[in-house]
């Protein structure tokens, strides 16, 4: 088995596995495999829960924003906490994606994504 097939095999494994433990779409699995678990806005863990309305949960986000003439296109997409998502246009106003607000950093602290010493 090639290396690439090796990989494409793990992939398939890791979005069979997400896919059976939490009602996360197609497209959200698929941006899990080829990025990993990282919100792109504040590179933190995200949370994959079946809860809707949690705030560490992956979201869809556009890295050029449809608004912005962004392309519809797969490569156009990144993951993103809900949290982070529903903030980015508050955050880039404020030109501040260094410091994690103090909620999001409750939230991933609770979630145990983050040790309570990371600034």
């Amino acid at each position: 088995m090639s290396e690439f097939s090796r990989l494409a095999a793990i992939d398939k494994e890791y979005y069979i596995e997400i896919k059976r433990k939490t009602n996360l779409s197609n497209i959200i699995c698929r941006l899990l495999v080829r990025d990993g678990e990282q919100c792109w806005l504040c590179n933190q863990r995200m949370l994959l829960t079946k809860d809707i309305n949690h705030a560490l949960r992956p979201t869809i986000d556009h890295v050029v924003e449809l608004r912005n003439n962004g392309p519809k296109k797969f490569y156009n997409l990144k993951l993103a906490h809900k949290y982070c998502n529903n903030s980015r246009e508050k955050w880039e106003k404020l030109d501040n994606f260094k410091t994690l607000p103090p909620k999001l950093l409750r939230a991933l602290i609770a979630e145990r994504l983050i040790d309570s010493e990371t600034p």
